[in-house]
């Protein structure tokens, strides 16, 4: 295969979230490909998708300091240090962009520090500012229904993931998020539709894995629902959601470790 099919089937690949075949597609690029910014974003995107917050905030990190001023993508390595709990590196983030404030990445990436802080309003205030800029920013508009779910504002919540979904049909974590707005509603067969379409573009993804196997355990489908946190933590022991969604089903169901 040449170089150019090389890198049309990876991009293909991690377009269709197959991210297993992505990552094996990169890592056979010879190796002054592989070292590229373009090639090496694409592998930080897959461990991202598939819940791998620690490999992938390592490539992005690597990125960022061998092309400081590259801003494209850094919102997700901004997500990544938000759930590594990174406030630090955040903080250094925001000011490495300081300059950027006509690009809607910027905004996200000052949003999600504001969110890592709990100044839940300002944040709420940059990812619109973010999705103003461009209004096409499908990952803008979810973070601000994350943002407002957090300050229980469900109905903007809503309003801001099918926004996300407008723009992009396939943006997994919008229909995760509406998921978790009928999940506080209670509305748990809703929910659960809602991670199933999520899981569906996205199969590798632990966190909505286990989200939806906890809302299948509160509609009284225990043993499936453990059968699906238990393969959410296969595919990353490390994350805590699937653990502690584990910890919830068990409750539920009246047992034990």
């Amino acid at each position: 295969m040449s170089v150019v099919r090389h890198h049309a089937s990876a991009y293909k690949a991690l377009s269709s979230f197959h991210l297993v075949d992505t990552i094996k597609l990169l890592q056979c690029l010879p190796k002054n490909h592989l070292s590229t910014s373009w090639v090496q974003t694409c592998l930080a995107k897959s461990y991202f998708y598939a819940g791998k917050y620690k490999k992938s905030s390592e490539i992005f990190a690597r990125i960022h300091h061998s092309e400081p001023y590259m801003i494209e993508a850094m919102d997700y390595y901004s997500s990544l240090l938000w759930h590594l709990n990174k406030t630090v590196e955040l903080q250094v983030l925001v000011d490495d962009f300081k300059g950027f404030d006509h690009h809607p990445v910027m905004w996200v990436i000052r949003g999600n520090m504001q969110s890592r802080l709990k100044e839940q309003e300002a944040a709420i205030e940059s990812y619109k500012k973010a999705v103003e800029k461009c209004p096409s920013y499908s990952y803008g508009y979810t973070l601000l229904g994350v943002e407002y779910c957090a300050t229980e504002q469900l109905n903007e919540a809503m309003d801001a993931f099918k926004s996300a979904t407008s723009q992009n049909p396939r943006q997994y974590l919008a229909w995760s998020g509406m998921g978790m707005v009928y999940e506080q509603q209670e509305k748990f067969d809703l929910a659960c539709t809602h991670y199933k379409r999520a899981l569906m573009i996205n199969k590798r993804n632990p966190l909505v894995c286990s989200q939806l196997g906890l809302g299948l355990v509160r509609l009284n489908r225990g043993e499936f629902g453990l059968q699906l946190i238990n393969q959410a933590i296969q595919m990353d022991a490390q994350m805590p959601v699937a653990r502690f969604n584990k910890s919830l089903a068990l409750q539920a169901l009246g047992r034990s470790e």
